[in-house]
């Protein structure tokens, strides 16, 4: 099944942050724990936890389960959920990404591009059971990075996650259209917790960088 994609709106006061990377070298950039919000009427509601590619949120006492092409924003959450997750072997329709200080996940780099639809694949590796966990995928561009007339063009795919067992390496793979090719698409990953506390990842000490450029 295919997930959609939702553009992010930016939040100046709150910060904008998906993090990203996968070793390399080290980022000076603190890590930001983050709660992701979906829009819901003139509600901005954290998301509890996701159905497929469906954002799910507690209205009131009520699990809520909102369209898929809902309109994302992210603010900054006092701290990580329990537990740790690494990220290995991630791959965009076929190509390999291994994220550096520099690289970021630069697709382009790689000779990749973004348009129709894109394929993910990579694995999840917890220290603790996750049970009703969720990956939050942030394609962008690139240039945003080092230039300040780019907009970063962004946009998140949301995806429920299989019950991941500490220890256990967990194979993940889904696929999902995207709106607005990129002309240096980057990625950026987050994991979430069911209850919408983000998980600690290797990709969390490269947020940072992101991040600053938002605010």
């Amino acid at each position: 099944m295919l997930g959609r994609v939702a553009r992010v709106v930016p939040v100046v006061t709150a910060w904008v942050v998906f993090g990203a990377a996968m070793g390399g070298a080290e980022v000076s950039s603190p890590p930001h724990p983050t709660v992701l919000l979906v829009k819901s009427g003139e509600s901005r509601l954290p998301v509890w936890n996701v159905a497929g590619a469906s954002p799910i949120v507690d209205r009131d006492g009520k699990k809520t389960k909102l369209r898929s092409d809902a309109v994302f924003f992210a603010e900054r959450a006092p701290q990580y959920a329990d537990g740790d997750v690494k990220i290995a072997k991630l791959t965009v329709n076929g190509i390999s990404l291994v994220a550096t200080v520099d690289s970021m996940a630069d697709l382009s780099r790689a000779g990749g591009r973004f348009g129709g639809t894109a394929y993910f694949e990579f694995t999840a590796d917890a220290s603790v059971d996750l049970k009703g966990a969720f990956v939050a995928v942030l394609i962008y561009d690139q240039s945003f990075l080092t230039d300040d007339r780019v907009n970063p063009v962004s946009e998140i795919v949301v995806r429920e996650l299989p019950t991941l067992r500490a220890g256990e390496e967990a194979k993940i793979a889904f696929s999902s259209p995207l709106s607005d090719p990129k002309v240096r698409p980057g990625v950026l990953m987050l994991i979430f917790a069911a209850g919408g506390g983000e998980v600690q990842t290797n990709f969390s000490a490269y947020a940072g960088r992101y991040f600053q450029r938002i605010a």
